[in-house]
């Protein structure tokens, strides 16, 4: 007898013990949820490398001719051609677009003045729309045209074509 008592309690135990596990409280997972975010218009700029791609056709502001320009951005490529015929200039550039207001450097590679072929023309510019106006200085003038109305500064503005 006392071996089935033996048996009887371990049986107990374990039925107990077997019990308990299934009754042991588990803190229930929580659920996160997120706030599902509004869609937004987000405004893409497009570089002004691409934007400034193809023929632009202007006029000096405040020249002594009187006559359309044009320039012509292929690549990292410009070509300029002045109201008067004999002004021309090709050259590369490249974009300083974080500066205020925005930078062109321009070296010329090739034009009818030969002291200006190798030299750098820094420039500031602003594109709206389809227009750009972009004040100068002559090639080799170390320094960015303060603003676009300086006095010693070329100022052109273009329309895309």
């Amino acid at each position: 007898m006392k071996r089935n008592t033996q048996v009887l309690n371990l049986l107990a135990m374990a039925a107990l013990l077997v019990t308990s596990a299934c009754v042991t409280t588990r803190k229930p997972e929580l659920a996160v949820t997120y706030p599902t975010p509004e869609p937004q218009s987000i405004a893409v700029r497009r570089p002004d490398s691409i934007t400034l791609q193809g023929t632009w056709k202007g006029q000096e502001i405040g020249g002594d001719l009187d006559g359309p320009c044009y320039l012509i951005v292929t690549g990292q490529d410009f070509e300029f051609r002045g109201a008067d015929t004999n002004e021309w200039y090709k050259g590369t550039f490249t974009l300083r677009e974080d500066a205020n207001p925005r930078q062109l450097i321009g070296v010329i590679t090739a034009c009818p003045a030969a002291e200006y072929v190798g030299k750098t023309s820094l420039s500031i510019y602003q594109i709206e729309s389809n227009t750009l106006t972009l004040a100068a200085h002559e090639p080799g003038n170390p320094n960015f045209p303060p603003a676009f109305d300086a006095s010693d500064t070329r100022r052109i503005r273009f329309k895309k074509q």
